[in-house]
């Protein structure tokens, strides 16, 4: 039988949590079309995983591929993705991570990719929960890591996504998708591993359009861009 002490108030949530629901716009607002994208059939090799390094090793980033796994509880889903760089020696000039969560070990393996040179821009799009949450804990280490010579973006809304695009300077349009975080959660999870422009585009789309509202780092403007956009039309070369 449910008791008065079985039911929560969840008026009082919001204080119980110390969530700002004004902080970024809370809710997914923006202007964002639902649509169907049909991806050229690929046939795909399985796997059950357990630990992140062995399985890079056995990823071919080639055109075309297409991995589907399940993993292990105390697989890391963020070691995955720079063990892919840095064994397969692949370089990314955009790399973006939408995720509901990540760690601070995460963090020091995407400075890692940043400072070596393997990605030229990241962009992080994490929930706005988490981001509260942690916004005197692990934001502050995000930004000081992971702020470099503003080739970093960080944004903060309503999502639940797990999704992972990259394009490569191979060619190849990487996009890993699944049920975990970056971080390990102690439980089985999917993960599907592929070279896909039509899914690439399409999500890119989409964290444009998410990074653009809510942002949370003010990039500066060179100064010629910025005189193009004063003057329309005016030559960069005075």
């Amino acid at each position: 039988m449910t008791t008065q002490a079985d039911i929560y108030d969840f008026n009082d949530l919001e204080t119980a949590f110390d969530f700002d629901t004004d902080a970024f716009g809370v809710g997914f607002d923006i202007d964002v079309d639902t649509r169907i994208i049909k991806p050229p059939l690929s046939k795909d090799r399985v796997a059950a995983w357990k630990n992140a390094k062995k399985t890079a090793a056995e990823i071919k980033i080639t055109p075309g591929m297409s991995y589907f796994g399940i993993i292990d509880g105390s697989f890391i889903f963020g070691d995955l993705l720079e063990a892919l760089f840095t064994q397969k020696l692949i370089r990314a000039t955009r790399l973006d991570i939408s995720t509901l969560s990540l760690s601070q070990d995460n963090v020091d393996s995407l400075a890692t990719l940043l400072l070596k040179g393997y990605v030229k821009n990241l962009n992080l799009i994490v929930s706005d929960y988490f981001y509260q949450h942690e916004r005197r804990l692990l934001m502050p280490y995000i930004y000081k890591e992971l702020d470099i010579d503003n080739r970093f973006q960080l944004a903060a809304a309503g999502i639940h996504t797990k999704i992972i695009t990259a394009r490569l300077t191979s060619g190849i349009n990487l996009v890993m998708h699944g049920s975990a975080n970056l971080r390990s959660s102690g439980n089985i999870e999917q993960v599907h591993i592929q070279d896909s422009m039509e899914i690439l585009t399409f999500c890119e789309t989409i964290n444009d359009k998410i990074i653009d509202k809510f942002k949370t780092i003010n990039k500066s403007v060179r100064r010629n861009v910025l005189w193009q956009q004063i003057i329309p039309g005016a030559s960069r070369k005075q």
